[in-house]
Protein backbone atom coordinates (compact mmCIF):
# COMPACT_ATOMS: atom_id res chain seq x y z
CA UNK A 1 0.00 0.00 0.00
CA UNK A 2 1.43 3.38 -1.04
CA UNK A 3 1.43 6.34 1.37
CA UNK A 4 1.57 10.03 0.51
CA UNK A 5 1.79 13.08 2.77
CA UNK A 6 -0.99 15.66 2.37
CA UNK A 7 0.90 18.70 3.61
CA UNK A 8 -2.02 21.12 3.64
CA UNK A 9 -4.07 18.89 5.96
CA UNK A 10 -1.23 17.24 7.91
CA UNK A 11 -2.37 13.70 7.11
CA UNK A 12 -1.25 10.62 5.23
CA UNK A 13 -3.16 9.34 2.22
CA UNK A 14 -3.14 5.56 1.74
CA UNK A 15 -3.68 4.45 -1.84
CA UNK A 16 -4.48 0.87 -2.75
CA UNK A 17 -8.06 -0.26 -3.32
CA UNK A 18 -11.17 1.80 -2.63
CA UNK A 19 -13.00 0.85 0.58
CA UNK A 20 -16.37 0.18 -1.10
CA UNK A 21 -19.21 -2.02 0.23
CA UNK A 22 -18.05 -4.73 -2.19
CA UNK A 23 -14.50 -4.46 -0.88
CA UNK A 24 -15.63 -4.99 2.72
CA UNK A 25 -17.97 -7.85 1.82
CA UNK A 26 -14.99 -9.55 0.19
CA UNK A 27 -12.75 -8.87 3.20
CA UNK A 28 -15.31 -10.21 5.64
CA UNK A 29 -16.44 -13.14 3.53
CA UNK A 30 -15.93 -16.23 5.65
CA UNK A 31 -17.61 -19.53 6.36
CA UNK A 32 -16.98 -19.01 10.05
CA UNK A 33 -18.73 -15.63 10.43
CA UNK A 34 -20.73 -16.95 13.38
CA UNK A 35 -17.53 -18.10 15.10
CA UNK A 36 -15.93 -14.71 14.49
CA UNK A 37 -18.90 -12.90 15.96
CA UNK A 38 -19.05 -15.17 19.02
CA UNK A 39 -15.37 -14.41 19.67
CA UNK A 40 -16.56 -10.94 20.64
CA UNK A 41 -17.60 -12.37 23.99
CA UNK A 42 -13.90 -12.36 24.94
CA UNK A 43 -12.80 -9.04 23.43
CA UNK A 44 -10.94 -6.69 25.76
CA UNK A 45 -11.22 -3.31 24.11
CA UNK A 46 -14.72 -2.04 23.39
CA UNK A 47 -16.47 -3.37 26.49
CA UNK A 48 -13.82 -2.25 29.04
CA UNK A 49 -13.78 1.28 27.60
CA UNK A 50 -17.56 1.42 27.34
CA UNK A 51 -18.19 0.46 30.96
CA UNK A 52 -15.93 3.31 32.14
CA UNK A 53 -18.48 5.79 30.85
CA UNK A 54 -21.83 4.02 30.31
CA UNK A 55 -23.70 1.56 32.57
CA UNK A 56 -25.21 -1.69 31.30
CA UNK A 57 -28.62 -1.15 29.76
CA UNK A 58 -27.41 1.88 27.80
CA UNK A 59 -28.35 2.00 24.12
CA UNK A 60 -25.21 1.98 21.96
CA UNK A 61 -24.61 2.08 18.22
CA UNK A 62 -21.56 0.79 16.43
CA UNK A 63 -21.56 2.77 13.19
CA UNK A 64 -19.63 0.71 10.68
CA UNK A 65 -19.94 -2.56 12.59
CA UNK A 66 -18.24 -4.86 10.06
CA UNK A 67 -18.46 -8.47 11.19
CA UNK A 68 -20.44 -7.48 14.27
CA UNK A 69 -18.28 -9.00 17.01
CA UNK A 70 -18.14 -5.79 19.04
CA UNK A 71 -21.91 -5.37 18.81
CA UNK A 72 -22.22 -8.94 20.05
CA UNK A 73 -19.81 -8.17 22.89
CA UNK A 74 -21.98 -5.29 24.11
CA UNK A 75 -25.16 -7.31 23.64
CA UNK A 76 -23.74 -10.09 25.83
CA UNK A 77 -22.87 -7.54 28.52
CA UNK A 78 -26.51 -6.37 28.73
CA UNK A 79 -26.19 -3.25 26.63
CA UNK A 80 -28.91 -2.48 24.08
CA UNK A 81 -26.53 -2.83 21.16
CA UNK A 82 -27.12 -1.77 17.55
CA UNK A 83 -24.86 -2.23 14.54
CA UNK A 84 -25.05 -0.65 11.10
CA UNK A 85 -22.86 -1.15 8.03
CA UNK A 86 -23.10 -0.66 4.27
CA UNK A 87 -21.70 -4.12 3.33
CA UNK A 88 -24.92 -5.89 2.19
CA UNK A 89 -23.83 -9.53 2.20
CA UNK A 90 -22.23 -9.26 5.62
CA UNK A 91 -25.26 -7.57 7.18
CA UNK A 92 -27.64 -10.09 5.61
CA UNK A 93 -25.66 -12.95 7.13
CA UNK A 94 -25.56 -11.26 10.53
CA UNK A 95 -29.32 -10.70 10.46
CA UNK A 96 -29.90 -14.36 9.60
CA UNK A 97 -27.52 -15.74 12.25
CA UNK A 98 -28.36 -13.26 15.03
CA UNK A 99 -31.97 -12.10 14.54
CA UNK A 100 -32.13 -11.05 18.20
CA UNK A 101 -29.50 -8.31 17.66
CA UNK A 102 -30.18 -4.99 15.90
CA UNK A 103 -28.06 -5.31 12.74
CA UNK A 104 -29.06 -2.86 9.98
CA UNK A 105 -27.91 -2.22 6.43
CA UNK A 106 -27.28 1.49 6.06
CA UNK A 107 -24.89 4.41 5.64
CA UNK A 108 -23.15 6.06 8.60
CA UNK A 109 -23.58 9.38 6.78
CA UNK A 110 -27.37 9.06 6.87
CA UNK A 111 -28.50 7.03 9.87
CA UNK A 112 -32.05 5.60 10.03
CA UNK A 113 -32.55 6.53 13.70
CA UNK A 114 -34.41 9.36 15.38
CA UNK A 115 -32.68 12.23 17.15
CA UNK A 116 -31.15 11.61 20.59
CA UNK A 117 -31.74 7.86 20.28
CA UNK A 118 -28.42 6.57 21.64
CA UNK A 119 -26.46 6.90 24.88
CA UNK A 120 -23.24 5.85 23.17
CA UNK A 121 -21.73 5.72 19.69
CA UNK A 122 -18.73 3.62 18.64
CA UNK A 123 -16.78 4.28 15.43
CA UNK A 124 -13.91 1.84 15.01
CA UNK A 125 -11.72 2.70 12.04
CA UNK A 126 -14.45 4.28 9.92
CA UNK A 127 -14.02 8.04 9.51
CA UNK A 128 -10.68 7.69 7.74
CA UNK A 129 -12.15 5.84 4.75
CA UNK A 130 -14.07 8.76 3.21
CA UNK A 131 -12.10 10.80 0.71
CA UNK A 132 -14.54 13.72 0.94
CA UNK A 133 -14.18 13.85 4.72
CA UNK A 134 -16.18 12.84 7.78
CA UNK A 135 -18.40 15.93 8.16
CA UNK A 136 -21.61 14.02 7.45
CA UNK A 137 -20.59 11.23 9.82
CA UNK A 138 -19.91 13.72 12.61
CA UNK A 139 -23.21 15.54 12.01
CA UNK A 140 -25.15 12.28 12.19
CA UNK A 141 -23.25 11.28 15.31
CA UNK A 142 -24.31 14.46 17.07
CA UNK A 143 -27.89 14.09 15.84
CA UNK A 144 -28.47 10.55 17.18
CA UNK A 145 -26.62 10.98 20.49
CA UNK A 146 -28.47 12.02 23.61
CA UNK A 147 -27.37 15.08 25.53
CA UNK A 148 -24.62 13.81 27.84
CA UNK A 149 -23.95 10.77 25.63
CA UNK A 150 -20.50 9.48 24.69
CA UNK A 151 -18.74 8.96 21.36
CA UNK A 152 -15.83 6.52 21.11
CA UNK A 153 -13.79 6.99 17.94
CA UNK A 154 -10.67 5.24 16.63
CA UNK A 155 -8.74 6.01 13.45
CA UNK A 156 -5.18 5.83 12.06
CA UNK A 157 -3.43 9.01 13.12
CA UNK A 158 -0.31 11.11 12.74
CA UNK A 159 1.80 9.57 15.48
CA UNK A 160 5.03 11.13 16.72
CA UNK A 161 6.93 8.87 14.29
CA UNK A 162 4.76 9.74 11.30
CA UNK A 163 5.00 13.46 12.04
CA UNK A 164 8.79 13.16 12.28
CA UNK A 165 8.95 11.31 8.96
CA UNK A 166 6.67 13.89 7.32
CA UNK A 167 8.84 16.79 8.57
CA UNK A 168 11.98 15.15 7.22
CA UNK A 169 10.57 14.33 3.79
CA UNK A 170 10.26 10.54 4.04
CA UNK A 171 6.86 10.54 2.28
CA UNK A 172 6.14 11.53 -1.30
CA UNK A 173 3.84 14.55 -1.32
CA UNK A 174 0.18 14.02 -2.19
CA UNK A 175 -1.00 15.52 -5.47
CA UNK A 176 -4.57 15.02 -6.68
CA UNK A 177 -3.48 15.61 -10.26
CA UNK A 178 -1.19 12.55 -10.13
CA UNK A 179 -3.22 10.25 -7.88
CA UNK A 180 -6.66 9.01 -8.88
CA UNK A 181 -9.00 9.18 -5.82
CA UNK A 182 -10.72 6.01 -7.09
CA UNK A 183 -7.81 4.10 -5.53
CA UNK A 184 -8.05 5.92 -2.21
CA UNK A 185 -8.22 3.59 0.80
CA UNK A 186 -7.83 5.68 3.97
CA UNK A 187 -6.22 8.62 5.74
CA UNK A 188 -4.02 8.78 8.79
CA UNK A 189 -5.60 11.85 10.36
CA UNK A 190 -4.29 14.56 12.65
CA UNK A 191 -6.13 14.00 15.94
CA UNK A 192 -5.92 17.69 16.85
CA UNK A 193 -7.95 18.49 13.73
CA UNK A 194 -10.54 15.83 14.60
CA UNK A 195 -10.82 17.10 18.20
CA UNK A 196 -11.28 20.70 17.00
CA UNK A 197 -13.89 19.63 14.44
CA UNK A 198 -15.97 17.73 16.98
CA UNK A 199 -15.62 20.47 19.60
CA UNK A 200 -17.47 22.79 17.22
CA UNK A 201 -20.37 20.30 17.25
CA UNK A 202 -20.62 20.17 21.04
CA UNK A 203 -18.19 17.33 21.83
CA UNK A 204 -15.61 17.66 24.59
CA UNK A 205 -12.66 15.28 24.81
CA UNK A 206 -12.59 13.24 28.03
CA UNK A 207 -10.08 10.48 27.23
CA UNK A 208 -7.32 9.74 24.73
CA UNK A 209 -5.22 6.61 24.18
CA UNK A 210 -2.68 5.83 21.43
CA UNK A 211 -3.03 2.28 20.09
CA UNK A 212 -1.12 -0.38 18.13
CA UNK A 213 2.43 0.78 18.75
CA UNK A 214 3.94 -2.38 17.28
CA UNK A 215 1.90 -2.17 14.07
CA UNK A 216 2.91 1.45 13.64
CA UNK A 217 6.56 0.56 14.15
CA UNK A 218 6.57 -2.33 11.67
CA UNK A 219 4.71 -0.24 9.07
CA UNK A 220 6.89 2.87 9.38
CA UNK A 221 10.39 1.66 10.29
CA UNK A 222 12.52 0.11 7.55
CA UNK A 223 15.64 -2.02 7.60
CA UNK A 224 16.54 -4.58 10.26
CA UNK A 225 14.49 -3.02 13.10
CA UNK A 226 11.41 -2.96 10.85
CA UNK A 227 11.95 -6.60 9.91
CA UNK A 228 12.20 -7.55 13.58
CA UNK A 229 9.00 -5.68 14.42
CA UNK A 230 7.26 -7.30 11.45
CA UNK A 231 8.33 -10.80 12.56
CA UNK A 232 7.09 -10.18 16.10
CA UNK A 233 3.80 -8.78 14.80
CA UNK A 234 3.22 -11.97 12.78
CA UNK A 235 4.37 -14.36 15.52
CA UNK A 236 1.40 -16.40 16.78
CA UNK A 237 3.20 -18.36 19.52
CA UNK A 238 2.23 -17.70 23.14
CA UNK A 239 5.58 -16.07 23.90
CA UNK A 240 5.42 -14.05 20.69
CA UNK A 241 1.92 -12.84 21.46
CA UNK A 242 2.94 -11.81 24.99
CA UNK A 243 5.96 -9.89 23.70
CA UNK A 244 3.85 -8.27 20.96
CA UNK A 245 1.30 -7.12 23.56
CA UNK A 246 4.01 -5.54 25.73
CA UNK A 247 5.74 -3.86 22.78
CA UNK A 248 2.45 -2.54 21.40
CA UNK A 249 1.86 -0.69 24.67
CA UNK A 250 5.46 0.43 25.22
CA UNK A 251 5.83 1.77 21.65
CA UNK A 252 2.35 3.37 21.49
CA UNK A 253 3.41 6.89 22.60
CA UNK A 254 6.03 6.91 19.82
CA UNK A 255 4.73 4.85 16.90
CA UNK A 256 1.01 4.22 17.45
CA UNK A 257 -0.83 3.29 14.28
CA UNK A 258 -4.19 4.52 15.56
CA UNK A 259 -5.74 6.41 18.45
CA UNK A 260 -8.87 6.20 20.59
CA UNK A 261 -10.67 9.44 21.41
CA UNK A 262 -13.64 9.50 23.79
CA UNK A 263 -15.95 12.51 23.75
CA UNK A 264 -18.89 13.63 25.88
CA UNK A 265 -21.63 15.28 23.88
CA UNK A 266 -23.44 18.39 25.10
CA UNK A 267 -26.06 19.62 22.68
CA UNK A 268 -25.40 23.21 21.60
Amino acid sequence: MKKYYDQSNNRLVFVNEAATPEYWDKQWETESLKKNVLSGAHERFVYPHTKKFLPSGSRILEAGCGKGHFVYSLHQRNYEAYGIDFAPKTIQQLQEIFPEIHFTLGDVRSLPYEEAFFDGYWSLGVIEHFFDGYDQIANEMSRVLKNGGYAFITFPHMSFLRKWKARHGYYELFNTEKIDPVHFYQFALDEKTVIKHLKNLGFSLVYKQPLEGLKGAKDEITGLPGNVFHSLYKNKSFLGQCLSYVLARVLAPFSSHSILLVFRYEKN
